[in-house]
């Protein structure tokens, strides 16, 4: 349930990312190609908190991002490799997720 949520979040990260680099936007056109590959997924860590259960863990992810302007120019498309920490509450719904770890 929360995998869906977790690639939406790191798919718009990424674009803003790009589009925002040296705090300058960026014309780099539509995107023509966007993959987000799970590299790794560690051991689920179950917490008991005051506010009740919930669930942590660590994913290792990796972002290819090809645009237009890259076709174009024929230069080498964006790949990012990250680790992250997901908090998931009891129903599955991401409560957190870390900076880059």
């Amino acid at each position: 349930m929360f995998q869906k949520d977790f690639l939406n979040r790191i798919a718009r990260e990424a674009i803003q990312t790009a589009e925002d680099a040296d705090g300058r936007q960026l014309n780099l056109g539509e995107i023509v190609q966007l993959n987000i590959e799970l590299l790794d997924v560690g051991a689920v860590l179950e917490i008991q908190g005051r506010s009740g259960t919930f669930y942590k863990f660590k994913v290792a992810y990796q972002v290819f991002m090809e645009f237009e302007k890259d076709v174009e120019e024929k230069e080498t498309p964006d790949t990012e490799t990250a680790k992250r920490a997901i908090r998931l509450n009891s129903e599955g719904n991401i409560l957190a997720i870390s900076e880059r770890i």
